[in-house]
Formats: C-alpha cells, sequence, structure tokens
C-alpha cells in the first residue's frame, strides 16, 4: 500500500504509517494481517484502502488512528509518532483531530443516546462552555449536511432509525467538529443507491473545503 507522492505532499503529509505489522492469535497459531504496510495520507487528499474481506482493512484504519497497537512499524502524525510512552501526547492530538466512521452504526452508536446527544457529544467533550443554543444549532447543520431532517431524527433512538439514518448519524457526529483527518470504514455499506451518492458527494466536499 504505497504511493508516490509529490516533494511538496511529502512535506504536507498529515497522518503516515511506516512498516506497519499486525500479528493476531498466540505463537502457535499466528495469523499476520499486515505485513510492513507503508501509507502516507497528505492534507487535502482522500486515501482509499481496497482489498478482500479480512485482508486487514480495518486493522489498518484502527492502527491509524491510534485504537491499536502495531506489533512493528510505526504511525505518525504531523511529523510525531504515536507510539509507546513518547507518544501518548501526539496521539492525544490525534484523536482530538481526527474523526471515524465504522461499517455499522449500531455498533457505534450508544443505545441509551438519542441522535442528538450522540451528534452533540464531540463538541461538548472539544468545548464544555458551549451553549445548549449553539450546540443544537450546530447539530441541526450537520444533520442536515447527510441529509437528514433535524426535527425527525433529533429525538430518535437508534433502535428507531433505518440502517441509512443510522449510518448517516454517525457520519454527522464525525464531522460535526470539522476534523484534520476523517477515517470512514465502508460508511456507506448500509446505505441505498441514492444515499450512498449523497454521502459521497457530501464528504468529497466536506474535503474540499
Amino acid at each position: 500500500m504505497t504511493g508516490a507522492l509529490t516533494q511538496a505532499e511529502q512535506t504536507d503529509v498529515l497522518l503516515q504509517g511506516e512498516r506497519v505489522c499486525k500479528v493476531f492469535g498466540p505463537a502457535r497459531a499466528r495469523h499476520q494481517v499486515l505485513f510492513d504496510v507503508d501509507i502516507s495520507v497528505p492534507a487535502g487528499q482522500c486515501v482509499a484502502i481496497i482489498g478482500a474481506s479480512g485482508s486487514g482493512k480495518s486493522t489498518l484504519t484502527r492502527i491509524l488512528l491510534g485504537l491499536e497497537t502495531p506489533d512493528g512499524g510505526d504511525v505518525r502524525y504531523r511529523g510525531a509518532s504515536i507510539e509507546g510512552r513518547a507518544g501518548a501526547p501526539q496521539l492525544r492530538v490525534l484523536r482530538d483531530e481526527s474523526g471515524i466512521v465504522y461499517q455499522n452504526p449500531f455498533e457505534s452508536l450508544d443505545p441509551r443516546w438519542t441522535a442528538f446527544r450522540s451528534v452533540a457529544e464531540p463538541l461538548r467533550l472539544r468545548d464544555r462552555r458551549i451553549d445548549d443554543e449553539t450546540c443544537e444549532r450546530r447539530v441541526r447543520e450537520a444533520l442536515t449536511l447527510v441529509s437528514l431532517e433535524p426535527d425527525e431524527i433529533m429525538w430518535r433512538y437508534p433502535m428507531d432509525l433505518s440502517g441509512g439514518q443510522a449510518q448517516r448519524v454517525a457520519i454527522a457526529r464525525a464531522v460535526i467538529f470539522e476534523p484534520e483527518v476523517l477515517l470512514l470504514d465502508e460508511p456507506t455499506g448500509s446505505l441505498d443507491s441514492v444515499n450512498t451518492k449523497n454521502v459521497m458527494d457530501f464528504l468529497f466536499e466536506f474535503n474540499r473545503e
């Protein structure tokens, strides 16, 4: 998973993995899913990871966000490693500036929270002084961006949403604070063709902005 970068891109790489390895299972039944993977994500670029089911795409995504520890290699954000005790400060920076959308929204949305609370939570975590009026306005804007009607969706729980609606709530939650890095694990897997186009159009526009 390597790509040729221009000199300008190389100086503006936000997220980078070098020789990333990951092994699962005990010593007698080791299963290596990632072999010396190199990947660079320049600022302002979209990078797609393509592979068969079980090839390690989701594992690599989790490693790039520091949600899982590689068994070899290094991950850097803005040029500084996020690995180990020395990388802890940079890992916090990465998590503050990144969003993620998982493949199954019903596993990532808290079933006890309304759509409003799920989408608002990242804002409240980053700015504990945000007032209720501003928070509600931002939530409405985020839901509208992903083609959801706020008054219809905000006070529903995940069990009251269709798969497509739940996934778009998850996307709204990930983009509401305008992250520097957005990682998506098959984000349109539960959407029909119309909503897939709407979401992809939104994501490309979000990236351009």
